[in-house]
């Protein structure tokens, strides 16, 4: 977590001699505003499961101002994809929030646990949105609204991106390197929304509206148990290699949404942790190369014993089997945790 609080802390410097005309940090706080309105339409929009007695004293509401649930997750499998990318869309301010990192410097020790809450609460609300517009009934709405939100987002953080892509630390497009994948699930938002509008437009013109029946099982989950069911074949078909070492793929098997989400969001925050690494590394080793310079600077001048020469000449090769072990070891768990995701899936399965 120190680590973690020093990058961030460090990340802040890298646009000393780069000023945009956005700022991510009072873009999340500006959200707010339009993150409570579309809530609070779709809320209204939103039927209740049951009747109140408010119902009956104003019979315009007609179970009008429900909850949205922005997913579940105990047994949904449509809009998998959707909902997992717009938790990626989400990763790089939960990373932020986990590491403290946009909290002041004068605050006291006893308030950082309050803090820290209302960001939680900050990050979670300014996210709401693209959840509920994907799980609302109202798809015409919910699309509109949704694609208002997520193009801000991407038109936002595209400006800033193109305004300042270098960083003084990492060097050439330090910020692409950065916020390209929220980037990525944003324009994958986008493109979901304008799917949904098109489909709930086709739907209202042909006068058949979606029937919003639901089934205790998916038929999907049905032909999977039949099949499991089933004697098995005396002769088994053959199967590839990839078939039999790594992942035998299923047509009647998904996995639900809460698994893909794990899954996406998981291998995105892996992503930003390495390059946040990355960052801390380049800041320690430059730190060092200065100090070997100016060590070799003292010797060239002959001011310096043999046994400093000595130091200097075995600090430079410590530093050079450094960088190329500090890279082996870090690609080499990232690769690792990523595995165990993918395990995790294939165990689940």
């Amino acid at each position: 977590m120190g680590v973690m609080k020093v990058s961030f802390e460090t990340w802040s410097l890298k646009n000393e001699t780069c000023r945009s005309s956005v700022d991510l940090d009072l873009m999340l706080h500006y959200s707010l505003l339009p993150s409570a309105v579309i809530i609070l339409l779709l809320s209204c929009l939103e039927k209740r499961a049951r009747r109140r007695s408010v119902d009956e004293k104003c019979p315009l509401l007609d179970r009008r101002g429900g909850v949205i649930v922005p997913l579940d997750f105990v047994g949904a499998f449509s809009n998998r994809w959707s909902l997992g990318f717009a938790f990626g869309a989400t990763a790089d301010k939960v990373m932020v929030m986990f590491s403290e990192g946009y909290i002041p410097l004068h605050v006291p020790t006893w308030a950082k646990a309050f803090v820290v809450l209302i960001g939680a609460l900050e990050v979670g609300l300014s996210s709401y949105p693209f959840f509920a517009c994907l799980s609302t009934h109202f798809q015409i709405t919910g699309a509109i609204l949704g694609f208002l939100y997520s193009g801000t987002w991407f038109a936002v953080t595209l400006v800033y991106i193109v305004q300042c892509p270098h960083g003084q630390v990492i060097g050439e497009y330090e910020n692409v390197v950065f916020y390209w994948p929220p980037l990525l699930c944003l324009a994958f938002l986008l493109g979901k929304f304008a799917h949904m509008f098109v489909s709930a437009l086709q739907v209202r013109t042909q006068q058949d509206l979606p029937s919003e029946k639901t089934s205790f099982l998916e038929v999907h989950q049905a032909h999977y148990v039949q099949q499991l069911m089933r004697k098995p074949p005396l002769q088994q078909p053959q199967k590839s290699w990839i078939q039999r070492n790594i992942y035998d793929w299923d047509p009647h098997f998904r996995f639900p949404t809460r698994m893909i989400s794990t899954a996406v969001f998981t291998i995105i925050c892996l992503y930003i942790f390495v390059v946040f690494e990355f960052y801390v590394y380049k800041l320690v080793s430059g730190a060092l190369e200065t100090l070997a310079k100016n060590f070799e600077a003292l010797v060239a001048s002959g001011n310096a014993s043999e046994a400093t020469a000595s130091s200097v000449q075995h600090m430079n090769e410590i530093l050079d089997v450094t960088e190329g072990v500090w890279l082996f070891t870090t690609y080499t768990a990232y690769l690792t945790c990523i595995s165990y995701v993918f395990h995790i899936l294939v165990c689940y399965r």
